[in-house]
């Protein structure tokens, strides 16, 4: 599966032949920086992660792309990057102080 967002605040889910497969419409306010596939052993359900410049992470089932599974909303001004360890199933965020340019 490949992932990727478009200047729209869209996220778009390819096959591997690279047909669309599933669209999460506007899933933030402002641009993503950033996406991450968790993959949790024994489901078949695929999550994808975000962040955007809006400061939210955001974790969707692709399957139900209306409402994100959990939303958290950083203090910070942006959040821009993510990191998921499978091993460990742990999702990192990294945000930006507020009181950065």
């Amino acid at each position: 599966l490949v992932v990727a967002s478009d200047l729209l605040c869209n996220i778009i889910c390819f096959t591997p032949n690279l047909k669309i497969k599933h669209k999460i419409l506007q899933a933030h306010s402002r641009l993503i920086t950033d996406l991450c596939l968790i993959m949790i052993p024994d489901q078949a359900q695929i999550t994808i992660a975000s962040c955007s410049h809006d400061g939210y992470l955001k974790v969707w089932d692709t399957q139900n792309s209306f409402r994100p599974l959990f939303e958290y909303t950083s203090s910070k001004k942006w959040c821009f990057s993510l990191m998921y360890d499978p091993s460990t199933m742990v999702l990192t965020l990294n945000a930006e102080g507020k009181h950065f340019p």
